[in-house]
Order: C-alpha cells, then sequence, then structure tokens
C-alpha cells in the first residue's frame, strides 16, 4: 500500500453568488457600451488610457462590489493562514467582452498577490478558462499516462457560468482558448489584488 501526501498545491478557489453578479452585469454592460478600448485583440476597459482610467473610478463607485471581492480575498487569505494586512492592497477592476474567435493566450498577472474573474454573462458551451502547472521542472522528464489524474496533470479546465467567482493568487499562468460559441458573448468582471501607492 502507498500513502500520497499532496504538498505544496495549486489552489483555485471557487464562489457562486448569481445574485451578486446578476447585480454587476448591467453595470459592466453599460460601460462596455460605451467603451471602444481593446486589449490582447478583444473588447475590455484594461490598459493605461485616460478612458479606462475613469472607467476604474466608475467602478470603484460601487462599493457592493468593492466589499464583496474583499471579503472574498480576505477569506482566501486567511483560510490559506497568511499574514497580510488587506489595508496595504486594494483592488484594480476591469471589465471584459470576448466574442467569437476571441481568446486570451496563457498569462499571469505580475504586481498582483490575488486575481479572480467574476462571470457575469457566459453563453453555454462558450470557452472555459485553463490553469497551467507552474512547475516548470514537471517537463524534465514526460512520462507517458494512463489517465489524468491530479499528480500528472499540467492544466485543469474549469468550465464556468454565469454567478462563478475564481480567485487564485496571480502567479499561476492560465488562459482562455478561442471562443467557438457561435453569436455568443462572454461578459467578465475581472479583478487583482495589488500595493496601493501613494495615491492611493
Amino acid at each position: 500500500m502507498i500513502n500520497f501526501d499532496l504538498n505544496f498545491p495549486t489552489v483555485i478557489a471557487q464562489s457562486y453568488d448569481l445574485e451578486f453578479t446578476n447585480k454587476v452585469l448591467p453595470i459592466a454592460q453599460n460601460i462596455l457600451n460605451n467603451s471602444d478600448s481593446k486589449f490582447w485583440g478583444y473588447q475590455t476597459t484594461y490598459g493605461d488610457t485616460p478612458q479606462n482610467h475613469l472607467i476604474y473610478e466608475q467602478l470603484n463607485q460601487h462599493s457592493f462590489i468593492k466589499e464583496k471581492l474583499k471579503s472574498l480575498c480576505k477569506k482566501y487569505i486567511e483560510t490559506a493562514g497568511y499574514d497580510i494586512n488587506l489595508n496595504t492592497f486594494h483592488l484594480y477592476m476591469f471589465a471584459s467582452r470576448m466574442k467569437e474567435g476571441d481568446e486570451h493566450g496563457v498569462h499571469n498577472h505580475p504586481n498582483s498577490l490575488l486575481s479572480g474573474v467574476v462571470y457575469l454573462n457566459i453563453e453555454d458551451n462558450s470557452s472555459p478558462i485553463i490553469f497551467y502547472n507552474s512547475n516548470e521542472i514537471k517537463n524534465f522528464i514526460v512520462h507517458k499516462t494512463t489517465q489524468d489524474t491530479i499528480v500528472n496533470t499540467n492544466h485543469t479546465t474549469y468550465n464556468v457560468k454565469n454567478g462563478d467567482i475564481l480567485i487564485w493568487e496571480s502567479w499561476i499562468k492560465h488562459g482562455v482558448p478561442p471562443n467557438k460559441k457561435l453569436n455568443g458573448v462572454r461578459e467578465t468582471l475581472v479583478f487583482n489584488l495589488q500595493l496601493k501607492n501613494d495615491s492611493q
């Protein structure tokens, strides 16, 4: 007999609150409908432009959004056993809309502690989010496998739905494959927990 101890886990925290996301959806849609900002090849209010700075301030004015997301980040930090003063951090938020064919390559979120996505308007069978094993040494020897397990896999896929909220540590690599849902959209609110600077 052999027992496995799973050390050094990669944690993806999950929450579900459809009432919350239904309240956020019209706010995000109004912002996206009045913005032509693009980054990474699809519509998003991410990016260092005057318009996007104003949009960030608009999102910040909705205290219920900040309170909810900061509460979830606080639960993550407490559950993980970190000793972190949340008052030294702020939430940077932006809205995104992906249409058919849009994708987001593998990336992570530098200069952030935690990152997350609030799934506002997700069509059935739209693209999932995929998280990748960031332990490069795992590719030192590539073994054949009989099945995918949490020990041997290099990625894990989340088929998300409206109301889902995912949170992870910002160094974790992830991406969204091309959105194949015909005429469908994928509207989200993305957030990063970042250290405050002198102006925040």
